[in-house]
C-alpha cells in the first residue's frame, strides 16, 4: 500500500472516528460503537506509525514488517456499516428527543447501589477475612439533605465485641470534622446506620467534597474504611412544570427553576408512561438561565412518541442536570429538583403535526459512512 493510500486511509478513518464520537453516541443502540472503535483505533495507530516513518525518512517508500490495508479488513468495513445503520435509526429523531431502546440504561440506581466500598481485612485467627462494606444512599447531596450511611460488618466471630465510631471530614476545609453516630439496625446482627444532619454546619465550613471515616474495633482487631460524599449547594432547583402543550410536531414541557447562580445549564430527563412505568424517551434541554429568565423547555417529537407507542399520561423522571463551569471555575455545579417525578399530561397523536424529522447533515453523514464501508482498496491505491 503506498504512502499516499495510507494518508487517504487515515483521513477517512479519522472521519469515521469523528462521526462515531461526534454524531452517533446519543442513541442507546450505539453501545457497540465503543467496542467497534477500538478495532478502528488500532488500525489508526498502525497507519499513523507508518506515516511517521515516512516523515522521518523523507521518502515515499515505507518499509514495514506488515503492510496495512484497512479496506481489506472485512470486519472493520462491517463495523462501519453497523455504525451507518444505527446512526440512520437515531437520526430519525432530534438528539434531544430519543426513544429508549434499552430500559436498563435509564434505570435509577437503588439506594446504596453505586456508592458501596467493600474492603476485606485478612486476619490470622480465621479463614475468611473480616469485611467492612460502607455506603451512602446516594452519591450526590444538596445543602439541607440528610446523609444516610450504611455499614455492614461481615465474617465477625459470633459474640465478638464490635464498636463503631466515625467522623465526617471536609476535604476542602481542613479543620472541619463532624462526629457521626452509627447505630445497630433493629433485628440485625451486623448492619449499622447513621443519619447525618448537617443543617447546623455552614456550607463554608464544609465545602463540596466530604469524606466519611469509619473505625471499627472487633475484639482486638482495629479496622477502618472511608467513602467519599458530594455535598453541594445547587446552582438551580427545579420547582415546577409551568405548562405542557402540543406545539406543532412537539410536546412542549416547560420547566421552571429557582436559579441561585446564573449561567448555562444542561438538563436530562426520562419521559415515562405513567400507567405501565415503561421508560419512553430520553429528553434533553440546554440554555442560559438567570434569576429573571428561569425557564427551559423539553420537547418530545411526535415520531419519537409514536415509536415509543404511548399517548400518555406520562411522568417526567430521572431528572438530572448541571450548570457548566465558566472561565476560572474548575467544576460544573449540579442542579436539584423539588420532586423525583412530575406528572405530564398526554395528548392524542392526531393532535400533533404528523411530520418526519429531517436533518440534512445527518443524510450526508449516513451517505459518507455507507460509501466508506463499501469502498475497495483498489479505489485508493
Amino acid at each position: 500500500m503506498s504512502a499516499r493510500a495510507k494518508l487517504i486511509a487515515v483521513v477517512l478513518l479519522l472521519g469515521v472516528a469523528g462521526l462515531i464520537y461526534g454524531f452517533v453516541n446519543t442513541g442507546d443502540e450505539l453501545d457497540f460503537a465503543v467496542d467497534s472503535n477500538q478495532a478502528i483505533a488500532a488500525e489508526l495507530l498502525a497507519v499513523n506509525s507508518s506515516l511517521r516513518s515516512v516523515k522521518s525518512t523523507k521518502t515515499v517508500a515505507v518499509v514495514s514488517p506488515q503492510e496495512i490495508n484497512v479496506y481489506q479488513d472485512e470486519q472493520i468495513k462491517a463495523q462501519i456499516m453497523q455504525v451507518a445503520e444505527a446512526y440512520a435509526e437515531t437520526a430519525k429523531y432530534p438528539h434531544f428527543s430519543q426513544p429508549i431502546t434499552n430500559p436498563d440504561q435509564v434505570a435509577m440506581p437503588q439506594p446504596f447501589q453505586f456508592t458501596e466500598v467493600d474492603t476485606p481485612f485478612p486476619v490470622d485467627s480465621q479463614e475468611q477475612p473480616l469485611r467492612l462494606s460502607l455506603a451512602t444512599n446516594k452519591s450526590q447531596y444538596f445543602l439541607g439533605d440528610i446523609i444516610v450511611a450504611r455499614l455492614i460488618v461481615r465474617n465477625a466471630p459470633d459474640n465478638a465485641g464490635v464498636e463503631v465510631s466515625a467522623i465526617l471530614a471536609s476535604l476542602i476545609v481542613g479543620d472541619t470534622d463532624v462526629e457521626v453516630q452509627f447505630d445497630l439496625v433493629e433485628d440485625s446482627a451486623n448492619e449499622y446506620r447513621a443519619n447525618i444532619d448537617l443543617s447546623a454546619v455552614s456550607a463554608e465550613e464544609l465545602g463540596a467534597e466530604l469524606l466519611l471515616k469509619v473505625s471499627v474495633d472487633i475484639d482486638d482487631e482495629a479496622l477502618a474504611t472511608t467513602v467519599g460524599i458530594r455535598y453541594d449547594s445547587a446552582a438551580a432547583r427545579l420547582t415546577n412544570i409551568s405548562y405542557v402543550r402540543v406545539q406543532g410536531e412537539y410536546l412542549d414541557i416547560q420547566l421552571q427553576y429557582s436559579v441561585q447562580t446564573e449561567g448555562y445549564f444542561f438538563t436530562n430527563a426520562v419521559l415515562q408512561d405513567a400507567v405501565s412505568g415503561k421508560p419512553l424517551l430520553r429528553l434533553q434541554a440546554e440554555g442560559a438561565m438567570t434569576g429573571n429568565n428561569n425557564f427551559k423547555t423539553m420537547r418530545a417529537h411526535i415520531q419519537a412518541l409514536k415509536a415509543a407507542g404511548s399517548e400518555g399520561p406520562y411522568l417526567l423522571t430521572n431528572i438530572t442536570g448541571y450548570r457548566g463551569a465558566e472561565r476560572g471555575e474548575s467544576l460544573d455545579t449540579p442542579i436539584s429538583s423539588a420532586q423525583q417525578s412530575y406528572q405530564i399530561q398526554g395528548y392524542r397523536f392526531d393532535l400533533y403535526d404528523d411530520v418526519e424529522f429531517e436533518d440534512e447533515l445527518a443524510e450526508e453523514r449516513i451517505e459518507f459512512l455507507t460509501k466508506l464501508g463499501a469502498v475497495d482498496s483498489a479505489e485508493i491505491n
